[in-house]
């Protein structure tokens, strides 16, 4: 598996800065140019450098707006937290007849294990194969967050 670069990191998001200051800067030497009306420059000149002004305003609104998406995701909206989010409920449906009941319970057990610590990260909830597989040899090693996301997530007997 290769690993990406996590948008948290440090050289990512001092890029990241250095991206927006640059596109800022531009954005003000192009504004600068286009309101130039010392007569050294022709019309032709500041409505090129108005344009190019605009277009790198353009660039900086969505950078900006990326940045802070990136900022403010949450551990399960990377790359690796969908990927083993999919897998869960892939290995989860294992066996299955792939019901609508099945995915439900499989998703509402994801949610509620990926929602509680340890667990709650893409470390922390890799970490519960090796729990689970404890719990396989002793049902009483098997941690309560784990017994209330099953009882949680059991489905309802109708009828």
């Amino acid at each position: 598996m290769v690993l990406v670069a996590s948008a948290h990191s440090a050289g990512y998001e001092t890029g990241s800065v250095l991206a927006l200051v640059l596109l800022a800067g531009l954005v003000l030497l192009c504004g600068q140019r286009a309101l130039d009306r010392s007569g050294t420059r022709d019309s032709r000149y500041r409505r090129n450098a108005a344009i190019a002004g605009l277009v790198f305003a353009a660039l900086l609104v969505a950078a900006t707006v990326r940045f802070v998406d990136q900022r403010t995701a949450g551990p399960w909206d990377t790359q690796q937290g969908r990927a083993l989010h999919a897998d869960f409920v892939a290995g989860c449906l294992r066996g299955t007849n792939g019901s609508a009941t099945a995915i439900s319970v499989c998703e509402c057990l994801f949610k509620q294990t990926a929602s509680t610590p340890p667990y709650d990260t893409p470390a922390g909830f890799t970490s519960l194969a090796s729990v689970v597989e404890a719990g396989l040899r002793d049902s009483r090693s098997v941690p309560p967050q784990l017994l209330a996301a099953l009882a949680a997530c059991r489905p309802r007997q109708t009828g």
